[in-house]
């Protein structure tokens, strides 16, 4: 795989487990299923906790996380929005009022070949960026990119990976060998 391949692959790998826009929403309805052995949710918080097994799925795509937080920013009055039980997050009006969703501990998602895996990833709204952290691994077929912290500017098709002295950003691409001939 060309190496610009996996920095396309970087940019995308996340994009598909989080409602980006409101406009996507409203355009693009597509199911997202969650499992997770507990559910609480504050409307006075503004907040939504999938905790115990936390599985996430959206069409092709997959996510696993022991944690996930929903936070959601509040209406012009100052509340979610909802009343009573009926979740805020979980309606396209919701989708769009989401400030931050934090997955966190054994973090790993999927989508055809190319999976991925760390122990914290975070979406901001308004910045439109993800951030991996905790050993973040991304993997495409033998293609790998890791490094301390890799950062997703979703608007802007754009990655940066960071690295220090004891996890140092790592690349491994696979290309073909120079002159060898494809078998027929």
């Amino acid at each position: 795989m060309h190496p610009s391949h996996l920095i396309v692959f970087l940019i995308c790998a996340m994009a598909w487990i989080l409602p980006i826009t409101a406009q996507a929403a409203e355009e693009n309805l597509v199911p997202t299923k969650v499992t997770a052995d507990r559910l609480t949710y504050s409307q006075e918080g503004n907040r939504a906790v999938f905790e115990g097994k936390v599985h996430v799925v959206r069409q092709d795509m997959e996510l696993w996380a022991d944690r996930i937080e929903i936070d959601l920013r509040p209406n012009g009055d100052g509340k979610s929005g909802a009343s009573g039980p009926d979740m805020a997050f979980a309606t396209t009006e919701g989708a769009s009022r989401i400030n931050r969703i934090i997955a966190l501990g054994n973090v790993r998602m999927r989508r055809g070949q190319s999976e991925g895996k760390c122990r914290k990833a975070t979406y901001l709204a308004d910045k439109s960026m993800i951030i991996l952290e905790g050993d973040p691994v991304l993997k495409e077929g033998e293609n790998t990119l890791q490094g301390k912290e890799i950062r997703i500017y979703i608007n802007e098709n754009r990655s940066e990976v960071i690295g220090n002295t004891k996890r140092p950003v790592e690349m491994i691409f696979v290309t073909p060998e120079k002159g060898a001939e494809k078998k027929k």
